[in-house]
């Protein structure tokens, strides 16, 4: 089914039709026209997840046809594809789609969709509706007679958890560069090593983001002293990788653009897969298409970044280490 506009010529159940916008009675009028968590998509706000869970699709007591009802094809009760959700709880922006489908753990797309029973899409979009015996659950089309209750319809088993259908949307790391950074602050301890490895965001701005980086602590073979990084958000190599080292002594930070040239053997991306797309000779490194995978090993001997402590009093040494994307 294509995607239709409702109005009241194509869906006469509407309760209230109008041919021009609504204003109110006057500009010292204060009330607003609706809450946004009354409308049928569009964006709206939660305080917590379990409030973002309960937003509703259509149910009743026979065959699920809320997609009919709300006749747009993409929506069911309250529930839109597309539609956004700010939690307070979370501080964080979801999207409504269902799993499997616009990218949402597989890329199908809206006539596949479409071609579900409503009751099969109503899951989608709701994938823990309640089943109790109550006429809360979604039903499909197979009934059956039962004494003292009459004519019951079967309850479409639940198939997975309410998450399912709600991917985090990182709206304040979505500029028009589409640049993405990270920002590593790495502390080093007496003896020259790697202390701790934290993701941080200074200002608390989003400037930088910090979810999805896995870190560790390694030393290579010639002794070098690795920080590793593994980005599960990140499906291509980073444009650039700076480490800003912090001399102590004369309150200073040494820049080095990682790589200059001549060190290659201190910075290293590993788990790696090669492939040959021609089936020849010739290979390609899965770093631009499926960067997640793999590993960013940085040596950061102090020769390499050239980070200075003090002795006394005692000012331990730390670097900044920003990835752009």
């Amino acid at each position: 089914m294509a995607y239709i506009q409702p109005d009241k010529t194509n869906y006469g159940a509407g309760e209230m039709s109008y041919g021009n916008f609504m204003v109110p009675t006057s500009n010292e009028n204060t009330g607003g026209a609706l809450h946004s968590f009354n409308m049928i998509g569009s964006i709206t706000e939660m305080p917590t997840i379990a409030d973002r869970d309960t937003i509703p699709v259509n149910i009743y007591s026979s065959t699920n046809t809320g997609f009919t009802d709300n006749l747009d094809g993409i929506s069911s009760g309250r529930r839109r594809i597309g539609m956004l959700v700010y939690v307070l709880e979370t501080q964080k922006h979801y999207q409504l789609l269902p799993k499997g489908y616009f990218g949402n753990n597989g890329d199908s797309t809206l006539a596949q969709f479409n071609a579900l029973p409503e009751w099969d899409r109503a899951r989608l979009l709701h994938p823990e509706q309640g089943i109790d015996g109550f006429g809360s659950g979604i039903f499909n089309d197979q009934s059956g007679f039962v004494p003292g209750q009459g004519l019951v319809y079967t309850e479409v088993p639940i198939t997975g958890v309410a998450a399912d259908c709600w991917v985090e949307i990182d709206l304040l790391n979505s500029g028009s560069t589409g640049a993405t950074k990270y920002l590593a602050y790495v502390t080093f301890t007496a003896g020259e090593e790697i202390n701790t490895i934290t993701m941080v965001d200074p200002n608390s701005d989003a400037n930088f983001a910090t979810s999805g980086v896995t870190t560790s602590i390694s030393t290579g073979g010639n002794s070098e002293k690795f920080a590793e990084f593994t980005f599960a958000n990140e499906s291509s190599s980073p444009v650039s990788i700076t480490a800003f080292a912090a001399n102590m002594l004369s309150n200073e930070y040494k820049i080095t653009s990682l790589n200059g040239g001549g060190d290659n053997t201190q910075y290293i991306l590993s788990n790696v897969t090669m492939s040959s797309p021609n089936s020849d000779n010739n290979y390609v490194g899965n770093i631009w298409t499926a960067f997640e995978n793999n590993k960013v090993k940085l040596d950061l001997t102090k020769g390499n970044i050239d980070y200075v402590r003090k002795g006394f009093p005692t000012k331990e040494a730390h670097a900044y280490i920003v990835f752009i994307f």
